[in-house]
């Protein structure tokens, strides 16, 4: 399992200033953040290996859990998971959010990477009406062919390191 904690990462725009108000602020609230994460992890899943990237050399770490550095310069707060996920020392990864709360063992969700080479949260978003003339769309409900996208929750990816989702990191940063 894979945290990022980039420190030195900025904010997206529409986030600045609206969390928090200080450099101090923000590293209190995602070192508590990650520090609640991490011990949900532990108390359900105590086999699962841990590693968390983070340009904050003092950040303190629970026994067992790798510290691995994060280069913020120039990224973009996808950024860190692409990097993480790049430079990640397992073969099989999950990436979560640091607001996540674990709630039953994890190790069971690698196993979807034993057919699969990634696998993530599908989070579509609001609907937005298409003509009724394109194909499949007939308004009946939000998935019946009238959205325009669907987007992948980053805040639970999987990835199976191999040569093809090498190639999807490459395309994606």
């Amino acid at each position: 399992v894979l945290f990022t904690l980039g420190l030195g990462t900025p904010p997206p725009p529409w986030y600045q200033g609206k969390r928090f108000t200080t450099a101090v602020e923000r590293k209190r609230w995602y070192t508590n953040e990650l520090t609640q994460a991490l011990r949900s992890l532990r108390s359900t899943s105590p086999g699962v290996q841990v590693a968390v990237f983070t340009d904050e050399p003092t950040l303190p770490l629970p026994h067992g859990v790798r510290r691995l550095l994060l280069k913020t310069a120039g990224i973009r707060e996808s950024g860190e998971i692409i990097f993480a996920l790049r430079n990640s020392p397992f073969e099989r990864s999950l990436i979560m959010d640091l607001d996540v709360t674990v709630c039953s063992d994890l190790m069971h969700t690698f196993d979807f990477l034993t057919d699969f080479d990634a696998a993530f949260v599908i989070e579509p978003p609001a609907p937005k009406p298409r003509p009724m003339h394109v194909p499949g769309c007939s308004r009946k409900g939000p998935f019946n062919g009238c959205l325009t996208r669907i987007e992948a929750n980053l805040g639970f990816f999987m990835l199976r390191r191999n040569p093809r989702t090498t190639e999807l990191l490459d395309l994606w940063k």
